[in-house]
């Protein structure tokens, strides 16, 4: 369960370059914090989870870094999201700015392209 979100960074990408109908684009970057039950069985198959130490409501406390890109306006957009949630420290749409500049294509393309690769 998700027990707190906090924003580190919001920044415009590329200046505020406009992508299509969407505008302008935002990456965020924070951290979410989450808590598990070690006795739930979906939890259970989490290595070494009865190990760690449970706060005061029996959970394991535990947080992990996010990247969010999303239109600055939320209302132009097509109410898709691209959520990247790190485990290893390496975020791979960090290098965003440079993907769209070199790629030479539009971003809403881009964009579209990502979100079909998780559905």
């Amino acid at each position: 369960m998700v027990t707190g979100l906090e924003i580190r960074q919001r920044t415009t990408i590329l200046g505020g370059k406009a992508f299509g109908a969407a505008g302008a684009y935002e990456k965020i970057t924070g951290t979410i914090r989450f808590a598990a039950d070690p006795e739930h069985a979906v939890n259970r198959q989490i290595t070494d989870i009865g190990l760690a130490p449970c706060n005061a409501d029996g959970r394991v406390d535990f947080s992990g870094d996010f990247y969010l890109l999303k239109p600055v306006d939320p209302d132009r957009g097509n109410k898709r999201l691209l959520l990247e949630l790190v485990a290893a420290r390496h975020l791979l749409a960090e290098d965003v700015d440079a993907i769209v500049e070199h790629a030479g294509r539009r971003w809403d393309l881009l964009v579209e392209e990502a979100a079909a690769t998780v559905q």
